[in-house]
């Protein structure tokens, strides 16, 4: 009977000491070998959707002898805006940039905000009494700086009518006007997730106090097209507004110091890289 009294709490302390103690500490430190091994793989992942965005080259214009430097061509941006009356909001936006990605003007056309469904026959938009003053108002803005190439924000599905938008006026110039622009425009669609987060940032605030924001996106918009590196770092602030970024879907489960320490190791090599 001793004998197995004495099994009876042996076997006791062993259920105890597997089920009470030994497997709750074997199961934490599963988890927290899961748990690190999955924020690995996500601040990888973060790092490569950051270096496929940042690490695109740079727009750089064709050069022609009859153009002159370079240096003197101007790039348009285009940034669609969802209100057709300032009182509801932005509306779609025009600015121009030096290759250097400095701000010379820019332009709000209203007629070309918010839904465009009735554009997507574009062939009578310069005598359509709906468009034809706000085309006509973009083809003396396009005639005035004479871009090299027109960059399109894509933030919108609205964005697709807007570029056939800007192809019919650029066909109109090119054939109507052939002596005061000797070249055709492109217009290339761009991404607008890094110019939308610069519009709230502490840099613009600080470069541009008194301009709307739209007009700061379309300016962002450039200056990533132009070369994106400079605008992206300005993003590394205080303020962190780099975190708003949307690069995977899980990266809120990464402490937002988490997500700034990895995405600034990438940047440093990507500026490392490019010298």
């Amino acid at each position: 009977p001793m004998e197995k009294e004495w099994n009876y709490y042996r076997k006791k302390i062993l259920q105890d000491a597997v089920y009470n103690h030994l497997l709750p500490l074997l199961k934490m430190e599963a988890k927290n070998a899961l748990v690190k091994e999955a924020k690995e793989w996500l601040k990888q992942e973060l790092s490569d959707e950051l270096w496929k965005v940042v690490s695109v080259a740079p727009w750089a214009p064709e050069t022609d002898e009859d153009d002159g430097d370079s240096r003197d061509k101007q790039i348009m941006t285009c940034v669609w805006g969802p209100a057709k009356d300032s009182s509801q909001g932005s509306a779609t936006t025009f600015a121009i940039l030096d290759t250097e990605g400095d701000f010379k003007d820019f332009l709000e056309v209203p007629a070309f905000s918010g839904k465009l469904f009735w554009s997507d026959n574009c062939q009578d938009i310069m005598q359509d009494v709906r468009s034809k003053a706000a085309a006509a108002s973009i083809k003396d803005f396009i005639m005035i700086h004479k871009p090299t190439v027109i960059a399109l924000g894509s933030g919108s599905i609205e964005c697709l009518r807007l570029k056939n938008i800007l192809e019919t006026i650029v066909s109109d110039i090119v054939v109507n006007e052939a002596k005061a622009l000797r070249h055709d425009i492109q217009v290339i669609l761009a991404s607008q997730a890094i110019p939308h987060l610069w519009t709230t940032s502490s840099a613009a605030a600080t470069e541009f106090s008194n301009v709307s924001e739209n007009v700061k996106e379309a300016i962002a918009l450039g200056r990533v097209f132009v070369d994106p590196l400079p605008l992206t770092a300005s993003l590394f602030s205080q303020q962190k507004e780099i975190v708003g970024l949307n690069l995977h879907e899980a990266q809120q489960f990464l402490s937002l110091d988490e997500q700034v320490s990895v995405l600034e190791k990438c940047m440093i090599t990507i500026v490392n890289q490019v010298g």
